[in-house]
């Protein structure tokens, strides 16, 4: 079971916002909030949301996203990342993955290109990057949008900078599950060429930002927008987290670390090891292995189960979803085949319990 990272000072912001209820109008903790990602990720304006999936459905908006417009996406994915252009109308072009990391192809997302293509969604899962440059070169020869998914990677990099920097959007989570998490909550990152489409769709499809920048006498209807913003309570959560992020990001690769020791000593677990992850400039955020089959997956999820270790499965992959193929017609790919055989472990049980449970596994 992940237990989210908390801190005392968010107690503290909390009751400041609660003794000072302008703050629910004036923000000043989502602000500092969006002054950090400012800071940190240079070029980009920070836009915080009450979810990573509200920050890919503005995405969508602020792309104007048309009926019958392509997106090209990986299925192996959380199920709110389809369901935000979807929604819309796009057509979902789901194309396979690369075994080694579980991430979009990028050679399969070339292939899948056509004149209506309006966007690929490049998901990093686990925190390990995509090929950055290879999708920012391929949208940009193309004309078309690139969108990081970068929901599982606060405090993770690639080439020395954090991921997030390649898109024109990037969208990052804060839920329970995340690193560091204000409950629910996330953030759309701009590129600042496109700001003043985003800014209107934040609010509600209106130019009230530039009417509270002073900028003009009055706000008024502008384009299709929705009410996308955090909770001033969980900015206040969040701000003190997002301080500590380098700390809390080395205890969590320190914990992956100590269980990738364990399970590499393991005469069995350590076949499943994603061989490459260890040297990478991941977050730690998941500690994923792949079986042989889904039927040796599930024989060692269950017996983590029974001494109280919550290893479990991942997205089963969309494209085989009674949503979208419900006849059940499909071609086998790596993302249906994979998807079956991958598990996880927790990092935040105690390591010392996992490596002892191997250790007499192993014996």
């Amino acid at each position: 079971m992940h237990y989210p990272v908390t801190d005392k000072q968010s107690a503290l912001n909390v009751a400041d916002v609660v003794a000072n209820p302008q703050f629910l109008l004036t923000k000043p903790y989502t602000k500092s909030c969006e002054r950090w990602f400012k800071e940190n990720y240079p070029g980009y304006e920070a836009f915080l949301t009450s979810s990573c999936t509200r920050a890919l459905e503005m995405a969508a908006l602020s792309m104007d996203i048309q009926s019958g417009d392509e997106i090209i996406v990986s299925p192996f994915n959380y199920v709110g990342v389809a369901n935000a252009f979807a929604m819309f109308g796009a057509k979902l072009v789901f194309v396979d993955i690369e075994p080694n990391t579980m991430n979009i192809h990028l050679e399969a997302a070339r292939q899948a290109i056509t004149p209506k293509t309006k966007a690929i969604i490049a998901m990093h899962y686990g925190s390990v990057a995509c090929d950055l440059d290879g999708f920012r070169l391929l949208c940009d020869e193309n004309e078309i949008f690139l969108v990081e998914d970068a929901a599982h990677c606060i405090g993770a990099k690639h080439q020395d900078k954090p991921i997030g920097l390649w898109g024109d959007f990037s969208a990052i989570s804060f839920d329970a599950q995340k690193n560091i998490s204000c409950g629910e909550g996330g953030v759309l990152l701009v590129k600042q060429k496109h700001h003043s489409v985003v800014e209107k769709v934040y609010e509600n499809g209106t130019d009230k930002r530039a009417f509270d920048r002073g900028d003009i006498p009055f706000y008024s209807w502008q384009c299709i927008g929705s009410k996308f913003a955090i909770s001033e309570y969980d900015a206040a959560v969040l701000l003190p987290l997002l301080q500590r992020v380098t700390e809390i990001t080395h205890d969590r690769r320190e914990a992956w670390n100590k269980l990738f020791a364990a399970v590499k000593n393991h005469d069995i677990l350590s076949t499943f090891l994603p061989k490459h992850l260890k040297d990478l400039n991941h977050n730690g955020h998941i500690f994923w292995l792949c079986a042989e089959s889904t039927e040796v997956a599930q024989y060692w999820v269950d017996w983590f189960k029974k001494y109280d270790v919550q290893a479990s499965f991942h997205y089963p992959s969309l494209d085989n979803s009674p949503f979208f193929c419900g006849d059940g017609n499909t071609t086998k790919t790596n993302s249906i085949e994979l998807s079956g055989r991958l598990f996880r472990l927790p990092l935040t049980s105690p390591t010392e319990t996992i490596r002892e449970l191997l250790a007499v596994s192993n014996a």
